[in-house]
């Protein structure tokens, strides 16, 4: 897809692709909010409203991975056998690291659900949870949508 073909397909879906960002960062954390950033340079989307979405689309899927892993955890272990070791190693991460892992773990490739599940499944309390995960979310929606932009501010004096 040429960079003409996706502000095309933007501008013809105009509030649909903020649904499918938020829905994204629900599920993930990888580069689409980048290319949203770079969107939001161009002028085809709005830069502040792209680090909202983000910004509740992260927060949202933390939560719900937490809420997961509080009230399934125990089923998680039973109905997985080999999933048991990988949601383990998040809770003892957590257990150990969480003032260093909950702001920074969304940078990290693959640690999205492993320690969203982990921090649920594990003792800590959701109120020592949300102030680290909400920090880390505005810290990646952040840094993320900002590093589209700044690709776009490269591209545009190239």
């Amino acid at each position: 897809m040429t960079a003409d073909e996706l502000l095309g397909w933007v501008a013809r879906y105009d509030l649909w692709v903020y649904g499918l960002l938020l829905a994204y960062c629900v599920g993930k954390t990888g580069p689409l909010p980048m290319v949203a950033g770079f969107l939001g340079f161009t002028g085809a989307l709005d830069t502040g409203l792209v680090v909202g979405v983000v910004l509740a689309g992260s927060l949202m899927g933390s939560q719900l991975r937490f809420l997961i892993g509080r009230v399934g955890a125990p089923w998680l272990f039973d109905r997985f056998p080999r999933f048991a070791p990988w949601l383990a190693l998040g809770v003892a991460a957590v257990d150990r690291y969480q003032w260093w892992l909950l702001p920074f773990y969304r940078f990290a490739k693959g640690t999205f659900s492993l320690v969203g599940l982990g921090a649920g499944a594990s003792a800590l309390p959701w109120k020592r949870f949300v102030l680290p995960d909400a920090c880390g979310a505005a810290l990646w929606a952040g840094t993320s949508v900002g590093v589209g932009v700044f690709i776009g501010s490269l591209g545009a004096q190239v």
